[in-house]
């Protein structure tokens, strides 16, 4: 094989890929989603394969320690949302299962 088409079989539009929803989040689960700009909570509601579908969910400026957080859902500030929120997938640096949304604005 060449590099030409190393390169065409690398960009072709495979639908099958595309089209992959696969992950290893769970639908109804409670997780912490950091991204590249802030940190979002809440229960995941929805998959696709550019996004997902919050709902419960709340912005976090700033948390206790990390570990503190992730295993008591401890922070210092909270902004709630009345909504569910979509999260571009592609912004998502890590994501781990907390105890409980937040809820209450704090």
């Amino acid at each position: 094989m060449n590099k030409f088409d190393l390169i065409k079989m690398l960009i072709s539009e495979d639908k099958t890929q595309q089209e992959s929803n696969e992950s290893f989040l769970e639908i109804s689960k409670v997780y912490a989603f950091r991204t590249v700009t802030m940190i979002y909570t809440g229960r995941l509601k929805a998959i696709n394969n550019l996004e997902l579908l919050v709902d419960e969910a709340a912005w976090i400026p700033e948390t206790e320690r990390w570990a503190d957080f992730v295993d008591t859902g401890a922070h210092k500030e909270a902004e709630p949302y009345k909504r569910p929120v979509v999260i571009s997938r592609g912004a998502l640096l890590d994501v781990t299962e907390i105890p409980s949304p937040i809820t209450k604005q704090k």
